[in-house]
This record gives C-alpha cells, sequence and structure tokens, in this order.
C-alpha cells in the first residue's frame, strides 16, 4: 500500500471531534494552571514561613502545607488522568506495570 493509499484510509476528524478534543484540552490547562498555581503558592507561604523566627514554631502548620501540596498534587494528577482516559489517550508507564505486576507476583 503506497503512503498515499495509507492517508487515505485515515478517517478525518469531523467538527465535533475536534471541539471536543479543544475542549478536553482547555479543561485539561485549566486544571494544571488552578492546581499547580495552588500547589506553587502553598509552598512559597511554608518557604517564607521557614524565613522567620516565629515560622520554626508553627510546625504543625507546615506539616498541613505539606499535606495540601500532596493531595492537590493527587488530585490535579488524578483529574487530567481520567480526561486522557476517557479518550483512551491516557499515559502508561510500561516500567511501572512491570514493577507492580513483579510485586503481585511475589506474594
Amino acid at each position: 500500500m503506497t503512503s498515499k493509499a495509507k492517508l487515505e484510509t485515515v478517517s478525518t476528524p469531523n467538527h465535533q471531534e475536534v471541539q471536543q478534543l479543544r475542549d478536553t484540552i482547555q479543561l485539561l490547562d485549566n486544571f494544571s494552571q488552578k492546581g499547580f498555581s495552588q500547589i506553587a503558592a502553598i509552598a512559597r507561604l511554608t518557604l517564607q514561613s521557614l524565613k522567620v523566627p516565629e515560622g520554626t514554631h508553627a510546625l504543625d502548620d507546615i506539616a498541613y502545607a505539606l499535606e495540601a501540596i500532596c493531595e492537590k498534587a493527587e488530585y490535579v494528577e488524578g483529574c487530567i488522568n481520567a480526561e486522557a482516559e476517557s479518550f483512551g489517550c491516557n499515559y502508561i508507564d510500561e516500567d511501572e506495570r512491570r514493577r507492580w505486576n513483579a510485586r503481585s507476583g511475589s506474594r
């Protein structure tokens, strides 16, 4: 089959599919901008608190900030992954899968 014939067999996306893809990319950008901006803000405030003498006494606040960073990162990751997965475009780390399989096989 020639390259031209191969290209002709691939269907051209219709307007609705293109719009759905654009909407999804925009949603993913929204998730990443808001989520990562919040993570960065919490981290900056936490770092700033370590620069003042009273900040070293607020270890519970620092711990809560670090917990918030972890939770926000996991939430944003899940949102982005769910959207990608809904299109069958989610990233699969084959090395990670092999580690999971090895771990479950050793039990």
